[in-house]
């Protein structure tokens, strides 16, 4: 008698890897806040749009898709960086979930 693979539940879809995306992140924004202290102490946002752009490649190695910064990446930045990772990490999990 041929055996017959079970077919895939639901469960075993891919998990989107949420703790890794915001390490990531978090290590990416940090150094880019330290960046930014340097260079221009005092201004807002602390995280310009321009920065988190950048941000974006280290996460992009964790996925077979690229991040299209028009929909991860928040007009005029972010004030801190837990409301960088907050806000990317959502959209980043968006645009992985139409793809999974």
């Amino acid at each position: 008698m041929p055996a017959i693979a079970p077919a895939p539940s639901p469960q075993a879809r891919r998990v989107f890897p949420l703790a890794e995306v915001q390490t990531r992140l978090r290590r990416e924004l940090e150094e880019a806040a330290e960046e930014s202290e340097i260079l221009h102490g005092g201004w807002q946002p602390v995280l310009d749009s321009l920065r988190m752009v950048t941000a974006i490649a280290v996460v992009e190695e964790l996925f077979d898709f690229k991040l299209p910064p028009e929909k991860v990446v928040k007009k005029g930045g972010h004030k801190s960086i837990d409301e960088g990772v907050d806000y990317m990490t959502n959209r980043i999990r968006e645009e992985w979930s139409k793809r999974n």
